[in-house]
């Protein structure tokens, strides 16, 4: 209909514009306009509709009508007629700040154990504590003194704040021991009598160790050392170290100056018998840049040393790689990382005789590098609290100390102890180590915990300058297991083990009218020995405990250093008591 509309509108128009050229020509005519019709509802005639609208506020709320019927059913539902449980509240546990312990074993085993930790406000706390654990009785069969002991006194003073914090602490520690490890029995009654073999190692340590959280220089450390025994050995230790770092979003740019100085004095030397001096001073320095969060961390730097003083080191200046380089995927627990760095240390008479108590005061001590150590492997979580780690190792040692038995070579004159075969000196050969590590640490929700190492190792000596063929005192094989387990809420059990395997000892055939340097080396395998410790604690109340210690429960008569046999089962009881200190 619309189409035909604007036809007809379309010829129309066009009909009168043709026509409307000429006035002459222009006709009144009538002119009919056809539209079709459609109907309409008048405005007027609509109902007009009103919108309501749902109002929670103005609607009326009818109440529900429910209607209950009741209908009979059998049941054989019998309610429980209880009283409601009553809440106990449990009371406190009172911590205390002290204890005091003392025990007694068998070959006249002493324990004393006292501590205290007291906070002078929110921001400082100092510590002290003595301790001493001692075996009075000699062991069974020995002809010569085998008593030892160990007595460490130590006070701390710790001061922390949400800008710094710092620890620092005196201690004392003597142990007491003997050179009683003779191959052979001495037979010659006037040495027997003047032979002496006591030694009494003395530590003395001040140390402070201080940490910033905002600012460039994050924090330094000062440690002194003094160490003397009983024949006259003399030995200073001072360290310094700081730390500086400049964060630069996520990474971390690092320095670590460092500074060494060790002076040791001994009486005489073993073979010239002549007063043995050792100084050695070291200036060190650690640039690493590193990033510490994400899923991706490394740590990428340089270690540079200069050595001063040292007649045995090849160069004064030493450099080494700091690597170290983690991954840990998102949604998994498994944490693979490289480690590749070097080291530079000086090796103190303190420090060896941690390793070996047996050493003679009469060594020769020169400084040991590495100049790389290569560690790749794999950390896991395998659940909360546990945590598996495994790696390969090698590394290139120069310098490595070792320890060989000194040979006989007495003096009837002047009758000295360690030179009866019975006390070691140190050698440095080359060494190339290798092998696999693997540990295990796990921690329980009761406040137990536990760990594992387990270690295979691989020996390379590439020098023959020492008479050495094979590691000396360096097992193959190592097991150590050590934890914590709460059997009850009053029973506690720590246990120690411990397995080495076998290892190869070397010594000096001497003879008399022979020159001691020139002697020659012999070989023997020690067989491999299993330490086991364990410590019961029974808790009578919040004050008293009861402790019951064991130590070398397999009885053992194995060593570790060549003729040096241990105790058997040494079995201790005591009782702890904590009590409060205040000022």
């Amino acid at each position: 209909m619309k189409l035909k509309l604007f036809l007809l509108f379309t010829v129309n128009f066009f009909s009168i514009l043709i026509y409307s050229q000429k006035a002459e020509d222009i006709q009144t005519q009538e002119i009919t306009v056809e539209k079709s019709f459609n109907p309409k509802v008048e405005i007027a005639k609509k109902i007009k509709s009103k919108i309501i609208i749902s109002d929670t506020l103005t609607s009326k709320i009818e109440d529900p009508e429910i209607l209950i019927t009741s209908v009979p059913v059998a049941s054989t539902f019998d309610p429980s007629k209880g009283t409601p449980k009553k809440l106990e509240i449990l009371p406190a546990k009172e911590n205390f700040n002290s204890r005091f312990a003392l025990g007694f074993g068998n070959y006249n085993n002493l324990i004393l154990d006292y501590g205290s930790s007291v906070s002078l406000d929110k921001r400082q706390n100092v510590d002290w504590f003595i301790f001493y654990d001692g075996l009075l009785k000699n062991i069974n069969n020995s002809f010569v003194d085998t008593k030892q002991s160990n007595l460490n006194l130590n006070i701390s003073h710790q001061f922390s704040t949400n800008k710094r914090n710092s620890f620092s602490q005196i201690n004392f520690r003597q142990h007491r021991q003997s050179f009683y490890g003779l191959p052979s029995v001495i037979e010659d009654n006037y040495i027997f009598s003047n032979f002496d073999p006591i030694q009494r190692l003395t530590y003395f340590s001040i140390t402070s160790d201080w940490k910033w959280h905002d600012r460039i220089v994050k924090g330094f450390s000062l440690n002194s050392y003094y160490t003397a025994d009983s024949f006259s050995t003399r030995e200073n230790e001072i360290s310094f170290s700081s730390k500086f770092q400049l964060d630069l979003g996520s990474i971390n740019l690092t320095a670590i100056p460092k500074i060494n100085i060790l002076s040791t004095t001994f009486k005489e030397d073993f073979y010239t018998r002549l007063e043995n001096d050792f100084f050695s001073g070291i200036g060190g320095v650690s640039i690493y840049s590193s990033k510490e969060k994400g899923k991706f961390k490394f740590k990428l730097g340089i270690q540079s040393y200069l050595i001063t003083g040292d007649s045995y080191t090849e160069k004064n200046l030493y450099y080494f790689p700091d690597v170290m380089i983690t991954f840990k995927p998102e949604n998994s627990n498994f944490a693979p990382f490289l480690n590749l760095n070097g080291e530079f240390y000086q090796n103190s008479f303190r420090a060896l005789s941690h390793s070996n108590p047996y050493i003679a005061p009469a060594i020769r001590l020169r400084s040991s590098f590495s100049p790389y150590k290569i560690e790749l492997g794999t950390r896991s979580r395998l659940s909360k609290g546990w945590e598996f780690q495994w790696n390969l190792f090698y590394s290139s040692e120069e310098n490595r100390p070792m320890f060989r038995n000194f040979g006989k070579n007495f003096d009837i004159n002047n009758i000295i102890p360690y030179r009866f075969g019975n006390s070691f000196e140190v050698i440095y050969p080359s060494l190339i180590n290798s092998g696999i590590k693997a540990k295990l640490k796990g921690v329980f929700k009761n406040g137990g915990r536990l760990n594992f190492e387990a270690a295979y190792f691989n020996y390379d000596l590439n020098n023959k300058t020492l008479q050495l063929f094979e590691a000396l005192n360096l097992p193959e094989i190592s097991l150590q297991f050590d934890g914590t387990l709460k059997i009850s809420n009053k029973i506690f059990l720590q246990l120690f083990l411990k397995y080495v395997g076998d290892r190869t000892n070397s010594f000096r055939d001497i003879f008399l009218g022979q020159n001691i340097e020139d002697s020659p080396v012999l070989f023997e395998t020690l067989n491999p020995f299993t330490q086991i410790d364990a410590n019961i604690q029974y808790k009578l109340n919040d004050r008293w405990e009861v402790f019951l210690r064991g130590k070398n429960l397999m009885n053992q008569n194995q060593f570790f250093w060549s003729n040096y046999t241990v105790y058997p089962t040494q079995i201790s009881l005591g009782l702890k008591y904590n009590f409060d200190v205040s000022f």
